[in-house]
């Protein structure tokens, strides 16, 4: 040992809204107001008639959001410092989170504002370098490695509730926050005798009471009503990466230098909106955004038809829909972020690039996002959005290439 310590910490920490809405007490939210305030229901200064609150309700109580943090933590060096790690253990319980409950339409509003929701995240931060290779006339070599772990859980529901379905998500107390809620697709049915009957009925199964025909997905039916619906949905994956990090060295032989960095996040999945709308024609010609703009991305080969089970596309149960695991693909990754290479031409003792002009001249090639190794086929997996969903619409991140000199004065 050259270095050892530890480290032990806690605290609490309140979390600020980006509104003063939530401070004013119980209000709603007017759709035509004046920008300043919408509380305010004003059209350009001028009151008007009509005051829809479909932003939602601001209830009563109100508080801060906060969360407890712990952590610990150690720091170890060894021969001299060449080699040091660093090891975090955290635990973070975000509390008192507001959310938006849903409400029945028939209130005028869209949800009411709920403080309670609670978010547990425990993981371990890692940090490790050493000097490999030092050797001031000959090779000398660092590298450094890095990564986290973590798991999140919800552990409370605001009200007590102990489930709550927004849109097509479900938070589910005591599962990850992070999942998707999918329907579980099994294949396709050929022909209306595969599909299964309720002997007690006579009636073929059904989605949502319409009664499966050839041609429609084999979805699963988990509590065998013989009728799929939100029922039959199931939690599974994660749109957050469980592993991420970072991999470099650095290379200096003489007047030579070369260093590269990886980033990798591994462990995630995500919901391929582009290959579903891609199959979902007859539903999204009549949409009012870009997915019912055929040109901008059917023209692309970004996967294989043959891979996926062919529908009847015109059947009432929407075959096609995203939430299912039909569309599910995996979406770890590692990538090559940035490398260079580089020559010292510091040192000479007469010429251009002699002492007496530049105290130091390095000329480089450098390159960023040079590649990616991943499952994923069907793009670039990190451009997903914050709930995991790829939709091919996002900006890519670029490769670029760079020759540049450095000149020290």
């Amino acid at each position: 040992f050259s270095t050892f310590g530890l480290r032990l910490s806690y605290g609490k920490f309140g979390k600020l809204y980006n509104t003063d809405r939530y401070s004013q007490g119980p209000a709603y939210v007017v759709d035509a107001s004046w920008p300043s305030d919408p509380h305010i229901g004003s059209y350009v200064g001028i009151a008007t008639a009509t005051r829809p609150y479909t932003q939602g309700w601001v209830g009563y109580g109100i508080g801060w959001q906060y969360s407890n943090k712990a952590n610990v933590g150690i720091d170890l060096g060894f021969f001299k410092n060449r080699l040091l790690a660093s090891f975090d253990l955290y635990n973070t319980d975000d509390k008192n989170l507001l959310l938006p409950i849903p409400v029945p339409e028939e209130l005028g509003y869209s949800s009411a504002y709920q403080n309670g929701m609670s978010v547990n995240n425990k993981g371990i931060d890692v940090s490790i370098s050493g000097k490999i290779l030092e050797n001031e006339k000959s090779l000398n070599w660092t590298t450094t490695l890095n990564f986290n772990v973590n798991k999140n859980k919800l552990t409370a529901l605001p009200g007590g509730l102990t489930s709550l379905i927004i849109g097509n998500r479900k938070l589910e107390v005591g599962k990850s926050i992070d999942a998707f809620w999918l329907y579980q697709n099994n294949g396709i049915y050929n022909t209306i005798s595969d599909i299964p009957v309720n002997s007690k009925t006579g009636l073929r199964e059904s989605f949502n009471g319409v009664m499966l025909n050839a041609g429609d997905p084999k979805w699963k039916d988990v509590n065998g009503d013989y009728d799929i619906n939100s029922q039959d949905k199931v939690l599974m994956g994660h749109y957050l990466p469980v592993l991420t990090g970072g991999f470099g060295n650095n290379f200096n032989y003489r007047k030579f230098s070369l260093n590269f960095q990886f980033y990798f996040a591994l462990g995630q999945k995500l919901l391929n909106q582009q290959i579903a709308n891609h199959f979902d024609f007859v539903n999204n010609d009549n949409s009012t955004n870009l997915s019912s703009v055929k040109e901008i991305t059917f023209w692309e080969k970004t996967f294989n038809p043959s891979d996926y089970p062919i529908y009847n596309p015109w059947s009432s149960v929407v075959p096609y829909q995203s939430d299912q695991n039909l569309f599910l693909q995996n979406a770890s990754y590692v990538k090559l972020r940035a490398v260079s290479f580089g020559y010292d031409f510091s040192g000479a003792n007469n010429g251009f690039f002699s002492k007496k002009r530049f105290k130091s001249i390095l000329l480089y090639i450098s390159a960023t996002n040079v590649f990616t190794i991943s499952p994923f086929k069907n793009g670039d997996p990190e451009l997903v959005d914050y709930l995991g969903n790829y939709t091919g619409y996002n900006q890519g991140i670029p490769k670029t290439y760079t020759v540049g000199i450095k000149l020290g004065i």
